[in-house]
Parts: C-alpha cells; sequence; structure tokens
C-alpha cells in the first residue's frame, strides 16, 4: 500500500486545508521578521522574540490534552450527533477552566518573568494572544474529517491582515508591543466566530463536572503536553538568565525558522492521526504499512531539507533578518539538524503511541527529555556561550525519539516490525 492511497480527495482537501493553517501559524509570521529585525534593532527585537515564548506556553495549557484525545473522541463519535454535542460541552467547559487557570497563572508568574515587570501590558497581551490560539476548534475539525477548509481560509486571511497591520503600526523601538494585540485581535474575531457556530449547530451543555471530567480523562495527554512545553518553551525561558537579550532574539528567531520546517510535517501528521486511530484496531497490517512508509518519508525528507538549509543558511539570515545578525548563521546550521530527530518524533510519538493508548509510556520518555533540556539550558550557554545553546534542541529532539523507539521496541514491537511475536 502506498501512502497516497489512503491520502482520497477527502484527506487531500484536509491535508491542504491543515497545511494552510501551519503555514499561516508559522510561516507568516516570519514574513515579519526582516521588518521587525531592522525597525526594532537587537535589544527590543530581543525582548519581543522572549515575549513570543509566552503565546505557546499558554496556547499548550488551554489545549491540555484536547487537542489530541479530543480529535481521537471526534473521530470515534463522528456519524452520532449526541456524542459530539456532548463531546464539545466537555471541551468548551475544560478551555473556560483553562483559562481562569492561564490568567491565575500569569498574575503568579508576572514578578518572576524577565522584562514582564517593565513591559506589563505587553506581557498580559502575549498571555491573551496564548489564550486566543488555545481556543481553536482545530481539533474538532480534524476528528470529524470535515471543517478544516473554511478553518484553514479564515486563518489564512487574519494572518495575512495582521502581517499587513504590522509595517504600519510597528516601526520604531517604543511601540513592539503591538505585534500582541494586532495579532490577538485578527486571530480572535474568527475563532470566536467558529466556536460560536459550533455551539449554535450542537447545542453543547456547559458545565464544571463535565469540564472537570474529560480533563482527568486527558490528565495524560496533558502530561504529555505539559513536558512537550518544558523541553520546548521552558527551557528557552532558562536560557534567558544567561543570555544577553540580543542572543535570544537570535535563539527564539532561529527556533521559529526551525519550527517553520517542522511544519512540513504537521499536515501529513493530523491528517493521518484520527485514520490511525480507526486503523490500529481495524487493520493493523495496513497499519505498520503506513507507519513505516511515514517514518522512512518524514525522515528523508527532513534530512533533505536540513542539508539544503544548512548551506543556504548566510542567505536565509541575510534576508530574514538582514546586517548585525551574522552570528545566527551558525545557530541556524546547528539547530537544523533538529528537524530529521522531529519527524522520527511526529511518526513515532502521534502516530504509533497514542492510537494504541501508550501515552503514559510516551510521557516518560518525554518527561525525561524535558529534565534534561533544563539541565542542559543552564549548562550549555555557560560552558560554550550560543552555540552551545544552540544545541539543545538538537539534543532534546534525538533524546525524544531514542525514548519513543524504545518503547515500542519493547511494548508494540507489531506497530513497525512485520516479524514481532505479537503481530
Amino acid at each position: 500500500m502506498k501512502i497516497p492511497e489512503l491520502l482520497s480527495s477527502k484527506h487531500t482537501r484536509t491535508f491542504l486545508s491543515f497545511g494552510a493553517i501551519q503555514a499561516t501559524q508559522l510561516l507568516v509570521p516570519l514574513l515579519a521578521f526582516p521588518w521587525l529585525s531592522r525597525k526594532l534593532g537587537d535589544e527590543a527585537f530581543g525582548i519581543l522574540m522572549y515575549m513570543c515564548l509566552l503565546p505557546p506556553i499558554v496556547c499548550l495549557v488551554m489545549e491540555w490534552g484536547l487537542a489530541l484525545g479530543g480529535a481521537r473522541a471526534a473521530a470515534l463519535a463522528r456519524d452520532d450527533l449526541d456524542a459530539l454535542s456532548c463531546l464539545l460541552g466537555e471541551v468548551f467547559s475544560a478551555k473556560i477552566i483553562l483559562a481562569i487557570v492561564c490568567i491565575l497563572g500569569a498574575l503568579a508568574l508576572y514578578p518572576f518573568i524577565p522584562s514582564a515587570a517593565i513591559y506589563p501590558q505587553a506581557y498580559f497581551l502575549a498571555i491573551l494572544l496564548g489564550l486566543i490560539r488555545g481556543v481553536s476548534p482545530l481539533w474538532f475539525y480534524q476528528g470529524v474529517g470535515q471543517g478544516a477548509k473554511r478553518l484553514a481560509i479564515q486563518d489564512v486571511l487574519s494572518s495575512l491582515v495582521a502581517l499587513g497591520l504590522i509595517f504600519p503600526l510597528i516601526d520604531s523601538p517604543e511601540n513592539w508591543g503591538r505585534y500582541f494585540s494586532v495579532t490577538a485581535i485578527c486571530k480572535g474575531i474568527p475563532y470566536l466566530g467558529l466556536n460560536l457556530e459550533l455551539y449554535f449547530i450542537y447545542r453543547p451543555r456547559l458545565g464544571v463536572r463535565a469540564g472537570v471530567g474529560i480533563l482527568k480523562k486527558t490528565r495524560a495527554l496533558f502530561a504529555g503536553s505539559f513536558f512537550s512545553l518544558i523541553y520546548n518553551n521552558g527551557s528557552q525561558l532558562v536560557l534567558g538568565y544567561f543570555l544577553s537579550a540580543a542572543q535570544m532574539g537570535i535563539m527564539v528567531a532561529v527556533v521559529k525558522m526551525i519550527r517553520a520546517v517542522g511544519a512540513l510535517l504537521a499536515p501529513f501528521t493530523q491528517t493521518i492521526f484520527p485514520e490511525m486511530c480507526v486503523l490500529t484496531t481495524l487493520d493493523p497490517g495496513k497499519s505498520r504499512r503506513i507507519l513505516r512508509q511515514s517514518l522512512a518519508g518524514l525522515f528523508l525528507l527532513m534530512l533533505l531539507c536540513s542539508c539544503a538549509l544548512f548551506f543556504l543558511a548566510p542567505y536565509i539570515i541575510r534576508i530574514a533578518l538582514g546586517p548585525g545578525y551574522e552570528a545566527a548563521i551558525d545557530v541556524f546550521r546547528i539547530m537544523i539538524f533538529a528537524a530529521p530527530a522531529l519527524a522520527c518524533d511526529y511518526a513515532l510519538g502521534a502516530q504509533t503511541l497514542v492510537p494504541r493508548g501508550l501515552e503514559s509510556r510516551m510521557i516518560r520518555a518525554q518527561a525525561l527529555a524535558a529534565g534534561v533540556s533544563l539541565i542542559l539550558a543552564a549548562a550549555l550557554p555557560t560552558l560554550a556561550g550560543l552555540s552551545g545553546a544552540a544545541q539543545l534542541p538538537v539534543i532534546t529532539e534525538i533524546l525524544l525519539a531514542a525514548g519513543y523507539f524504545y518503547i515500542i521496541r519493547k511494548r508494540c514491537p507489531e506497530a513497525l516490525f512485520a516479524n514481532s511475536s505479537r503481530a
């Protein structure tokens, strides 16, 4: 069986929709980098990039384990309107609870986050942007297999509008904080409209008990998101204590570029994930073939991209950040080789372990990676400065991929190996 065989016209449309969403979330903001880096200067640009770490953290908390758990539940209840209504009620209630937790957490951490007390308005606008991104109904459209096209269109348009407003509104170091207000407004309007539409179509019932119930059901997946948050974003917050604002600007900007490369993988994974939840039980052989092809294909794609971008690094940095950021070239060349390991993480984690109900095992690997990343976030810049810090995501992703492979080999070898005794 070939991968394209699975991607029917329906799946192709879904794939393209998820691709558009990923592009707007990661690639479109990169288009603002040349303008922001030149207009703000390295100090203000560095502070902006550091503050940009906050929305993804808040978004991950808002998503809890619902991004995967909700999508899986929606996929298994596609033809049951009552079940979908109940699911939406649970998720909407959970989102409200999580939003309150995030706001209280932001208030508690306010005195301890570097630059937050100096720029309180920008800090809380960054938190608001994270809350808005966390209520995206993408999980529901992913699960039911329809509606993603509308979300993609609105996501693309809102991102382009935000990009267009950045140029006239952010033209000096003093108004860098407007980045968050512009993006929050442009993203908040379509997400609010789509969620209200789902509410009036399915008429879900909200309640604290329902929200707490689904949070308990998906707490294992949240633990995975939590540890993912630590090794992806928490470790960068730690780096902020050891690197200057200008160096952090380089680090975060390059991380965003690397994640934009990794975004090439997300549409495929998001399209395949609901189907793998079904195929794992109904057709294990077909599931195994898809996983093996997916693992090999995604790894080779990212390896080729990494090699090409390694040689193109000087031109990419010159275009994206401009003069004065030459140090970013070596950082980019080191970090880009996290991409092949990231491809393995996608295939071995979301496509293999989660559909088989092995979230708890996956979380152990993520917890180990998170702990190591925090230690390295303090050690690497102390030992080797900026280049040492650049090695952090590469080491973390390789460690995570190795952990996933070990779990599969021990717990579900039939997922990848046809000759396994369990197959």
